[in-house]
């Protein structure tokens, strides 16, 4: 809490007070808050703590700068420059205007290992953009069943491995009817 002459870090959060308190002869209060940066755990008020956006653990690592403006994270509200501040960004660190969030996990699709959230990894996942969980694969030809659209020879429709599949294609068929 209180600043200590002998602590050069006084809020832990992995960035000198030095740094934190600028250059200037007063104290740098980067939110605005009424607490300085070298003692506020979120120097920006982004919802991201400073120690998560500082970088690592040694003080004497310049502190993280994602996106280009010269702004290290650390200080800038929106750390990566997609237009929506930290705060509500859901990912961060990496850009993303669309905020797609497929699986609706609240963690941004540019963010994640598994965009359907079946919990079957993108790159082993046999249908990545649809929840398998299951990894079902009835005619074994490396896409699941669920996302497995193919012309039957025999029927001469298009259809799906599995009654739900079939259901699936009737009402994709369906929605592209075209209205008068």
């Amino acid at each position: 809490g209180r600043a200590d002459y002998v602590d050069v870090d006084s809020d832990g959060d992995t960035l000198s007070d030095l740094f934190e308190a600028g250059e200037e002869e007063r104290l740098q209060d980067t939110d605005g808050d009424g607490e300085p940066d070298y003692l506020d755990e979120d120097d920006d008020n982004d919802g991201v703590f400073s120690i998560d956006e500082a970088g690592d653990d040694d003080l004497d690592t310049p502190p993280i700068q994602s996106d280009g403006d010269g702004i290290p994270n650390v200080h800038d509200p929106d750390s990566d420059g997609d237009g929506t501040d930290d705060a509500l960004d859901n990912c961060p660190l990496v850009p993303n205007r669309d905020q797609a969030d497929l699986d609706g996990n609240g963690g941004g699709d540019v963010c994640t290992d598994d965009l359907d959230g079946d919990g079957v990894v993108d790159e082993e996942d046999n249908c990545p953009r649809s929840p398998n969980a299951d990894q079902s694969d009835e005619d074994a030809n490396g896409r699941g069943d669920v996302c497995d659209f193919s012309l039957s020879p025999v029927e001469g429709v298009c259809s799906a491995s599995g009654s739900k599949g079939f259901a699936f294609a009737w009402l994709l068929l369906l929605g592209f009817r075209r209205r008068p």
